[in-house]
C-alpha cells in the first residue's frame, strides 16, 4: 500500500446510527414481562416485573426527551430536567388536557411512583393479613397482570402522543433507528 503523501487525502471508513434509546427501554420491559410469564420461581417473577416497570419509566421519559428535542427550542437547557409529568404536559399543552383518571394515562403515575420509590428507596415496614405477603407500596404493583397492563398503556400513551405531535405523518414510533455507512475524506 503506498504511503499517504501530502497531496493525497486519506479515506476513513465510518459507521453511524440514529439510536432511539426509548425503543431499547421498551424492548427491555417487554422482554422482562415475557420472562416473568414463563418463570416458575415467584421471587424471580417479582424481580422481572420490577425491572419491567422501571424500564417503562425510562422508556416514557426517554420518549418525552426525544420528542422534546424535536418540538421545543432549548429543550436540553430549559426543559429536560423537568419532572416527567411536567414534560408530558408541556409537550401536549397545545393538544388539550390529558385524562389522568383513565387508561392509558392513569398508568403514568403508577409507573413513575414505582420508579421514584425505587430510585429513592427507603426501608419500610409493611403489614398484611396472613397469609398475604407484606410488600412495600411499589411491590404490590410488581406482578405479571399489572405489568402487562402498564406495558400496554405505555405503548398506547406513546402512540397517542406521537399521533398528536406528528399529526399522524411520521413512521411508527417503535420502529428502530437506522444505521449508515460511508467514509470521510481527510
Amino acid at each position: 500500500m503506498p504511503k499517504n503523501t501530502n497531496n493525497q487525502s486519506k479515506r476513513t471508513h465510518m459507521a453511524g446510527a440514529y439510536i432511539k434509546t426509548y425503543v431499547y427501554f421498551f424492548n427491555v420491559a417487554g422482554t422482562s414481562i415475557k420472562d416473568a410469564e414463563v418463570e416458575k420461581k415467584e421471587e424471580i417473577v417479582f424481580y422481572k416485573c420490577m425491572t419491567s416497570i422501571v424500564f417503562l419509566a425510562f422508556c416514557i421519559e426517554a420518549y418525552l426527551n426525544h420528542m422534546g428535542e424535536d418540538e421545543l427550542q432549548h429543550w436540553k437547557d430549559d426543559f429536560e430536567s423537568l419532572r416527567p409529568i411536567a414534560k408530558l404536559r408541556l409537550l401536549m399543552s397545545k393538544y388539550g388536557e390529558l385524562d389522568f383518571s383513565r387508561r392509558p394515562f392513569q398508568s403514568f403515575s403508577d409507573i413513575f411512583d414505582v420508579r421514584n420509590q425505587l430510585a429513592h428507596g427507603k426501608t419500610v415496614f409493611a403489614f398484611e393479613k396472613y397469609p398475604k405477603e407484606p410488600l412495600a407500596k411499589w411491590g404490590k404493583l410488581c406482578n405479571v397482570k399489572n405489568v402487562k397492563k402498564l406495558f400496554d398503556d405505555t405503548e398506547k400513551m406513546i402512540r397517542f402522543i406521537h399521533t398528536k405531535i406528528t399529526n399522524n405523518t411520521e413512521v411508527d414510533p417503535f420502529s428502530p433507528g437506522f444505521k449508515f455507512f460511508g467514509f470521510v475524506q481527510e
